[in-house]
C-alpha cells in the first residue's frame, strides 16, 4: 500500500490539481497532462469539430483521457488518495440525456409499462451500453433533460423547467405523428446509481474545473449496466402504432 501511495504522490502530489485551483503546490508534469485532458473534455466534450481542429479524432482524445482516468481511479480506489475530489457519493443517481436513434428506440419500446405519470412520462428498466469509452453524466436531472433534443438546442432549453421540457417532448411527438417533425431520434434520459460503477469525480469538483458547471461525473466502465430510461409515452405509442 505504501508503494502505491508513494507512486500516486509522485504522479499527482499531495493535493490534486493544486496549482490549477490556486493552492500552494506546484503540479507535476503528469498532473498537468491529466488536467489538460480532463479540462478539454469538460469544456468541449471532445466533439468531432473540436478534434478536427486539433488535427486528431474524438476516439484518440477519448482514449488519452481514459488512460488518465484509469490512473486516477487506481489512486482513489487502491491508495485511497484524493477521494473527496474523485469519488462521487455512494448510491447517488446520475443522469445522461440524449437523442436516442430511432432504430435503437424501437428495439426497447416493448419494455415500457402501459401506466404513465400525469405528465405523460414513462420509465423502463433496460441495459445501458456505452457509446464512448468516456461519457459525461450529471447528478442534476434537469440539466440532463435539457440535452435530450441535441446539444445545439441546449441553449434554448437551458431555462426550461422539468414540466416545460416534458411538454416540449409531447409537442415533438405530436409533430412526429403528423409528419411535421422528421428527426431520426427520440429524446430520452438514462438513469443509474453511482454505486459499483467505474466513474469518477465529485460533481462539486468538476464544477470548479468547468465553466459549464453541469454537476458532471465521468463514467468509463465498458461493461453493460442495468439502468432506467425515461421518455414520453407518446413516442412509445408512435412506434407501437407504426406511425414512425
Amino acid at each position: 500500500m505504501k508503494e502505491k501511495i508513494d507512486y500516486c504522490k509522485m504522479l499527482f502530489g499531495s493535493s490534486l490539481f493544486a496549482d490549477h485551483l490556486k493552492q500552494d503546490e506546484e503540479d507535476t508534469l503528469w498532473e498537468n497532462r491529466t488536467f489538460t485532458n480532463l479540462k478539454n473534455y469538460l469544456e468541449h466534450n471532445h466533439s468531432p469539430g473540436y478534434a478536427a481542429a486539433r488535427g486528431t479524432s474524438q476516439e484518440v482524445l477519448d482514449a488519452g483521457l481514459k488512460k488518465s482516468l484509469d490512473t486516477l481511479w487506481d489512486c482513489a480506489d487502491c491508495a485511497k488518495l484524493y477521494r473527496n475530489k474523485l469519488i462521487p457519493s455512494t448510491g447517488e443517481w446520475m443522469y445522461r440525456g440524449m437523442g436516442l436513434p430511432l432504430n435503437l428506440f424501437k428495439k426497447m419500446t416493448q419494455s415500457f409499462p402501459n401506466s404513465k405519470r400525469k405528465d405523460g412520462i414513462v420509465i423502463a428498466s433496460i441495459p445501458y451500453h456505452h457509446k464512448r469509452v468516456v461519457e459525461s453524466w450529471s447528478t442534476d436531472f434537469i440539466t440532463s433533460m435539457r440535452f435530450t433534443w441535441g446539444t445545439q438546442n441546449y441553449a434554448t432549453w437551458r431555462s426550461y423547467s422539468r414540466n416545460r421540457i416534458a411538454k416540449e417532448w409531447e409537442r415533438i411527438a405530436d409533430e412526429m405523428a403528423t409528419g411535421k417533425e422528421t428527426a431520426p431520434y427520440i429524446p430520452v434520459v438514462w438513469m443509474m446509481k453511482t454505486k459499483s460503477r467505474k466513474c469518477l469525480f465529485n460533481p462539486d469538483f468538476t464544477d470548479l474545473l468547468s465553466s459549464w458547471q453541469q454537476r458532471e461525473i465521468l463514467r468509463f466502465d465498458n461493461s453493460p449496466a442495468t439502468a432506467r430510461v425515461m421518455t414520453h409515452h407518446k413516442f412509445v405509442d408512435l412506434v407501437l402504432n407504426k406511425k414512425i
